[in-house]
């Protein structure tokens, strides 16, 4: 199997720049073409929920988003779970909170996402660590990112701090995470079965 496409190395995290990058360069020639700029809501709903920029900038525009500027969260939310019903999935989010003598991302239900040992633990650069691979929207100050199959999609996946790639970081303070409902896993005999079929 052959690559033609560069790799950067992230520590133990190898990325196949071809895929993120054209992404993201779609992306960019598709809120260029709308003269849109500050992007980050549609692109991480995009990225999340499998659906195209365009249909994501349609959507966020109904819901009174305008050229250049983010949605206030409360309205980010209502949209995500209208886009999730729509596409059969469940969304449920945690938020940064203090607890029993820590801190934790709670969801309304009390049900706890992660722990950590201190207010500002969760971080873009170390959420890996913490968070089982899924599919997750990471809301910072000012941002949010999307997070497929574990990875992070998003250009903050490429900050530099002190010249050194992928060491950014920004503390997140919401997350929001997404299942695909009735998607059963199938057992290991299951998938033998099939096979022989």
């Amino acid at each position: 199997m052959s690559f033609d496409c560069p790799i950067r190395v992230f520590g133990r995290l190898y990325v196949f720049e071809c895929g993120l990058i054209m992404e993201f360069r779609e992306f960019a020639k598709d809120a260029h073409g709308n003269n849109d700029t500050n992007y980050c809501t549609v692109a991480s709903c995009s990225v999340v929920f499998g659906l195209s920029y365009a249909d994501c900038y349609a959507i966020f525009k109904r819901h009174g988003r305008k050229d250049g500027h983010g949605v206030p969260w409360g309205t980010y939310d209502k949209i995500v779970r209208k886009i999730a019903k729509k596409q059969g999935f469940k969304v449920t989010q945690y938020e940064r909170t203090y607890k029993n003598k820590s801190y934790c991302f709670m969801s309304a239900d009390g049900e706890t996402l992660v722990k950590m040992r201190t207010w500002d633990g969760l971080t873009t650069k170390n959420f890996r660590d913490s968070l089982k691979r899924g599919d997750y929207m990471l809301g910072m100050r000012k941002h949010v990112a999307g997070v497929k199959n574990g990875i992070l999609k998003d250009w903050t996946a490429y900050q530099t701090r002190a010249r050194k790639p992928g060491t950014a970081q920004a503390r997140l303070f919401k997350i929001w995470k997404i299942e695909k409902i009735g998607e059963k896993k199938k057992s290991l005999a299951d998938l033998l079965s099939e096979l022989k079929s």
